[in-house]
């Protein structure tokens, strides 16, 4: 986990929003951990087929369900078309919670650094962000953060040392 500090986000057209610290998971749930809140019986399986509120053609179902990593994918990919009770779930199996809209779109921008993009100011590619990938291995780093980094920053104040996110 990775501690987030304060700071104040602006949004269009909107007040300025001041946002408390928090940490943050520095890398997605993959597939293998999701499961084991699966066999633990506190999530249900993932799902093999994308759930969308709007509706979308026949083909466009398939082709985004054959996306999803409940299909049998590799084990160290990123879980994906979970649904937001699915989220909380694990969240809660883990003992971390959901970020709020708010913390995820700081988080997202970088906070006070204002970053291009939510992994860095380096273009998209293999090394820095796993994307379009339904079958096979990304190379991503594999973050592991510093023991009690967040709990240190809780003590400090930067925010809560329950965390948010995966794991």
């Amino acid at each position: 986990m990775r501690p987030i500090p304060q700071g104040t986000l602006f949004t269009d057209g909107k007040p300025k929003i001041e946002v408390s610290g928090f940490c943050l998971d520095q890398a997605e749930v993959t597939v293998a951990e999701y499961r084991a809140c699966t066999k633990n019986r506190s999530c249900p399986a993932l799902p093999d087929e994308v759930r969308l509120l709007s509706p979308i053609s026949e083909n466009e179902q398939a082709d985004l369900s054959a996306k999803c990593t409940g299909r049998g994918a590799d084990e160290e990919l990123p879980a994906t078309c979970v649904g937001y009770e699915e989220a909380r779930r694990y969240c809660d199996w883990k003992g971390r919670r959901l970020p709020t809209e708010i913390e995820f779109r700081w988080a997202a921008s970088g906070g006070d650094d204002k970053l291009t993009h939510a992994w860095g100011s380096a273009p998209a590619s293999d090394e820095v962000v796993c994307w379009q990938r339904p079958r096979g291995a990304c190379r991503r780093r594999r973050c592991r953060p510093t023991a009690g980094s967040c709990r240190a920053a809780a003590a400090a104040g930067a925010g809560s040392s329950r965390g948010v996110a995966g794991r």
